[in-house]
């Protein structure tokens, strides 16, 4: 008898011994959310073998869960949607996706990997309801609906917060490198980035249409400076194929963008756009502050910009719609203006593109509205933040001998290009503030082709 116990306990150890080595590669291979649901929470298998986590049932309830058994001594053991909301995930690469039934908050947790430096999210759907102005002259912002980016502190990582049509378009998210614990192979100071939706419930009042969403996740690794062990991982991998190419198959293709770079596109052509063009029907984000990237290859010398549809704010008592053009000028605050040779030049101030021209992009950071109170009565920005809405081409040149750097108004759609040679990186930057003219629905943002060139430099 006490040989057959024996045997029975070995045999049940080894079992669950490869039943926990199994669950971990999965884990790492299908990124499952369920078992990584605040780790401290015990793992279950309810009924027809499905499994779950411990929780109370009122937790289940607020992750969207489903009770399919129970735990010791009065929890639920919950199943979990692992791509949804509640979910979490540590794989490479990672979905997440909006939820069968409407919630009102919809979060997914990632658990940044060591040796990873950036997360790229990819919108391969994105629709939320259209961003407002809570005045006739404040900027258009996310009220309604909204999708942020929080970290392990509950703060907001500097990623502007979206709504409105996003599908195909995508973001970097600079991370802390994590360094392993080699012993249990968990994590020291683990980073956790949250993935959050916030909605409002649809009724006769709200008319927009049903939120969705789907999410693609990638993991990206810092680039290695000498050959460690993570170097010497990747060659075992090609070499004598050390794991398994399903695992190898999840690995992300995508490039490191440049610090500072919100979106970064790596072909030699294609196009981009504004957050919420929505096929020029939207309406782009008020204090907007971010850099587009894109990458040179050893033979590139320029970049040249073609606008399939460009349609900015511009200061509306000037004519050029290019640098200064583009400043927000305050309600009540007269400016006078002469014109030399055709282009119209402020009497008071001085353009700021040839600073910010010779700036590579920087790590972007939203600025503080600012109002003051003008002898109409209209609330205004203050006129030493120089600001108003623009698309930054450095010493873009728009004709034979013209060179511009803010583009506002169609000034882009009014011309057949406007090309960049330079040795430097190669991006441009979207401003905007805090203000939408009342008498005009312009912010309606752009769409650019470009392609890089290799030739009269």
């Amino acid at each position: 008898m006490f040989k057959i116990f024996a045997t029975v306990t070995c045999l049940t150890a080894l079992a669950l011994a490869v039943i926990g080595q199994t669950d971990y590669h999965d884990d790492e291979r299908q990124g499952r959310g369920w078992n990584m649901l605040e780790g401290a929470k015990r793992s279950c298998v309810g009924m027809n073998g499905r499994p779950g986590i411990c929780m109370g049932q009122s937790e289940c309830t607020e992750v969207n869960g489903k009770s399919v058994g129970r735990c010791f001594p009065f929890d639920s053991c919950c199943s979990v949607t692992p791509n949804s909301c509640g979910g979490f995930s540590s794989s490479s690469t990672a979905y997440f996706q909006s939820p069968e039934k409407f919630q009102d908050v919809c979060s997914y947790k990632i658990n940044v990997r060591r040796n990873v430096c950036q997360l790229r999210i990819d919108f391969e759907r994105f629709s939320l309801g259209q961003p407002t102005n809570q005045t006739s002259e404040s900027a258009y912002t996310c009220e309604r609906d909204e999708f942020t980016l929080i970290s392990n502190d509950d703060t907001k990582i500097n990623v502007p917060v979206l709504c409105g049509e996003n599908s195909g378009q995508h973001v970097y998210v600079p991370v802390n490198q994590q360094q392993s614990d080699s012993k249990n192979n968990n994590y020291n100071n683990k980073q956790q980035i949250t993935l959050k939706f916030r909605l409002t419930a649809r009724d006769e009042d709200y008319t927009d249409p049903e939120p969705y969403w789907k999410l693609k996740i990638s993991q990206l690794e810092c680039q290695t400076t000498s050959t460690n062990w993570w170097k010497i991982k990747d060659i075992a991998r090609q070499v004598w194929d050390w794991e398994d190419e399903e695992r190898d198959a999840t690995r992300s293709k995508y490039s490191l963008a440049p610090e500072g770079c919100l979106q970064y596109f790596t072909d030699k052509h294609g196009s981009f756009e504004s957050f919420n063009y929505n096929k020029g029907m939207g309406h782009y984000l008020g204090n907007l502050n971010y850099a587009t990237c894109f990458r040179r290859n050893q033979d590139t010398c320029g970049i040249k910009y073609e606008a399939v549809r460009f349609q900015v704010a511009y200061n509306q008592r000037l004519t050029g719609s290019t640098d200064r053009d583009c400043d927000t000028v305050p309600a009540g605050e007269s400016e006078q203006t002469t014109s030399t040779s055709g282009t119209t030049q402020p009497s008071t101030g001085t353009t700021q593109a040839s600073a910010e021209t010779t700036q590579a992009p920087t790590e972007t950071i939203q600025p503080s509205s600012s109002t003051e109170e003008v002898p109409n009565g209209r609330s205004s920005r203050k006129r030493s933040s120089e600001r108003g809405d623009y698309l930054l081409i450095p010493d873009g040149l728009y004709s034979s001998s013209r060179f511009a750097s803010k583009y506002c108004d169609k000034s882009l759609e009014n011309v057949d290009d406007s090309t960049v040679k330079t040795q430097g990186p190669l991006y441009v930057a979207f401003v905007s503030d805090d203000y939408s003219n009342p008498n005009e629905d312009v912010e309606k943002g752009y769409k650019i082709n470009y392609s890089l060139t290799n030739t009269g430099c």
